[in-house]
């Protein structure tokens, strides 16, 4: 079972906790390249006893070129540890630096062929952001020739989450904006998932409703609100561990991959219609009637007051962020971005209790 701090930490807290499950050799930290300039991650790292090593992860996706790169310019001796500190990107990437295999192709034929590999070494995971809840998942994302793919194992869940809020003070606003998103997107699509349990149903609910109420104040760096949002994000995190995502996150790879987007900020372009959309086939379908109370409370935490205004409510939440809410407020042809959506998850759109047939994707971007 995992470990989970959320709160305050302590000067020596970090050292400790590595020190609790760490094997034999040194510790391997991996960092975003904007938390290495950060003097509160400098101060985490410099906290750590023994052997160390750092290793930077670059921006944008997770590409599998980038595991590989790290995983060969390393010390090649297995660490004892693996300590990631950044957003969901560097937990990812993290997450596969743990497997250690002693060829980094091994990993490739294993994402080819839709497999994954066990992690062998201990793993720590240390948010910067307030998304994905990567920390408290049990997989991780990893683009191949452009095209996403999920390693999803149970060892992949971290052996200890450490969240501190104070972590996440200094991320960039339009960056804040788009992991509050994804919190937001991550909640709902574990409600309305065919893999809802009760309890991924309380973490979901809960985290969906301290997301509502701390987004705007977590924004303007307001402490409450930012300890509201690591939480919410940690929550939405364990309940999609356990649902899985459903069709919003499915369109939204290929957009982060093609234009760059944040992940977040990609996933809720398509969030408001899939509601309308949701709430449409909720009311001719009887096959939906079990997501109806989950649907209802969804509406209720938004502000809607049903299916025929969700969609310009949603709106109002993301430009309310200093988002963009469309694709053509983004310069992105409806044409272009058909193209790059057909590459979607088909696999996400089974989790979703909505028949795949009933969807309207182009729709989901007007």
């Amino acid at each position: 079972m995992q470990r989970r701090f959320i709160g305050e930490m302590d000067d020596d807290f970090l050292s400790k906790t590595v020190i609790d499950v760490k094997g034999v050799g040194r510790t391997l930290v991996i960092l975003g390249d904007s938390s290495s300039r950060r003097p509160e991650v400098i101060h985490l790292i410099a906290s750590l006893s023994g052997a160390v090593e750092v290793v930077l992860s670059p921006g944008g996706v997770p590409e599998f070129d980038d595991f590989r790169r790290i995983r060969l310019t390393a010390d090649p001796a297995e660490p004892g540890c693996v300590v990631a500190i950044g957003g969901g990107r560097v937990l990812d990437i993290g997450k596969m630096l743990a497997t250690w295999p002693a060829d980094p192709d091994t990993l490739k034929t294993a994402v080819e062929g839709g497999q994954s590999l066990a992690r062998r070494i201990p793993l720590v995971a240390v948010p910067t952001t307030a998304g994905s809840g990567s920390e408290s998942t049990p997989f991780a994302v990893v683009y191949l020739h452009g095209r996403k793919h999920s390693l999803d194992h149970p060892t992949l869940l971290p052996d200890v989450a450490v969240v501190d809020y104070r972590l996440m003070a200094a991320v960039p606003r339009p960056a804040a904006a788009a992991a509050g998103l994804d919190v937001l997107c991550q909640c709902i699509e574990s409600l309305l998932s065919r893999r809802t349990t009760p309890a991924s149903g309380r973490d979901a609910r809960r985290g969906l409703i301290l997301a509502m109420g701390g987004l705007q104040g977590a924004m303007a760096r307001e402490a409450r609100s930012m300890r509201r949002m690591a939480l919410a994000a940690n929550l939405g995190g364990r309940a999609i561990a356990v649902t899985r995502t459903t069709i919003p996150h499915a369109l939204s790879y290929p957009l982060s991959y093609r234009y760059g987007l944040a992940h977040g900020h990609a996933v809720a372009l398509s969030m408001g219609r899939y509601l309308e959309q949701f709430g449409r086939s909720l009311s001719n379908s009887s096959g939906l009637r079990p997501w109806s109370d989950a649907y209802g409370f969804v509406l209720s935490v938004l502000g809607s007051a049903g299916p025929s205004d969700v969609a310009p409510v949603w709106t109002r939440l993301v430009e309310g962020v200093g988002l963009p809410s469309t694709l053509a407020a983004l310069g992105i042809s409806r044409t272009d971005a058909d193209d790059q959506t057909r590459a979607y998850d088909r696999s996400r759109f089974a989790n979703s209790p909505m028949p795949a047939q009933s969807v309207d994707v182009p729709a989901l971007f007007d």
